[in-house]
């Protein structure tokens, strides 16, 4: 149970890391994050079936690509939004309103040129025994590739002046200008960023899971789950986040049942918002 837990948590923490950098700096209520990691999990399967790069290597070429379809939304739309200077209140109600019909685009048009089944290949099927614990080796790869990725962003924004100036802006956007951090500049690396790294979640998904056009609102919701439990804008927070929220859920999966797994998702939500709803590292 807690080993399945980790897996489906480092998944849900790499997925919420974008989102919650985005959200945090950019105040972008992103509902189509998860369908970009839906789209990059269709990008791996195709780069294995057309052209046979398995997806350890698709992986980096898919958060590129989503990273540049991140850029190319933000310099073909949002950058409109920013440049009329909304209130954030107002600018986070319009980039729902914008990302909803952006998830509909989205899925409308993966099921057309896709179809509506499930799809899946086989990748890394063996198993190895880690720490006294038998798994397979897609699933084994997830945490060990989606929690050093979040330890580096966390270093990066820590220790580079383009991370220091996210940081910034999550932490005080008045300020930040003050001081000369250029926004927009700030913003277009949110975007390359969050998009990049949820379609790295998406390759890593496909490579233990069935997938479908359909996957992306449930992992839109965890996400927004694990981002107010580990605090909106805080990169550990994500990681933490996440790894709990897979935890909880798989123990709670397996003691009741598998239907209940959305339901127990939204219980997570409804605790964290009447408990500490700045979330676990949440700032004031």
């Amino acid at each position: 149970m807690i080993w399945g837990g980790i897996v489906i948590g480092g998944l849900y923490a790499l997925i919420s890391v974008g989102l919650t950098i985005m959200f945090g700096a950019a105040s972008n209520v992103n509902l189509a994050h998860g369908d970009f990691m839906m789209l990059g999990s269709f990008g791996a399967y195709w780069f294995l079936t057309l052209w046979g790069i398995e997806p350890l290597l698709s992986l980096v070429l898919v958060g590129f690509i989503c990273a540049g379809i991140g850029a190319l939304l933000y310099l073909g739309v949002f950058s409109r939004l920013y440049a009329r200077e909304l209130p954030k209140s107002l600018l986070e109600t319009t980039t729902l309103l914008l990302t909803f019909a952006l998830f509909i685009i989205v899925v409308n048009g993966a099921s057309w040129a896709w179809s509506t089944g499930f799809v899946s290949y086989s990748y890394l099927t063996g198993t190895v025994e880690f720490l006294g614990i038998h798994s397979m080796l897609n699933r084994l790869a997830i945490p060990l590739i989606s929690v050093p990725s979040l330890l580096a962003i966390y270093f990066l924004t820590k220790k580079t002046w383009w991370g220091r100036g996210i940081d910034c802006v999550i932490e005080n956007k008045r300020a930040a200008m003050i001081v000369g951090v250029n926004l927009r500049r700030v913003y277009m690396y949110c975007y390359t960023l969050g998009f990049g790294t949820v379609g790295m979640a998406g390759v890593l998904y496909s490579m233990s899971f069935m997938f479908t056009p359909f996957i992306g609102l449930e992992y839109t919701m965890a996400a927004f789950v694990v981002i107010i439990l580990g605090g909106v804008g805080s990169i550990m927070g994500a990681l933490v986040g996440g790894l709990l929220v897979g935890i909880i859920e798989s123990t709670l999966v397996s003691v009741l049942s598998p239907a209940l797994k959305i339901p127990i998702i939204y219980g997570i939500l409804i605790v964290v918002l009447m408990v500490r709803p700045r979330g676990i590292f949440g700032r004031k």
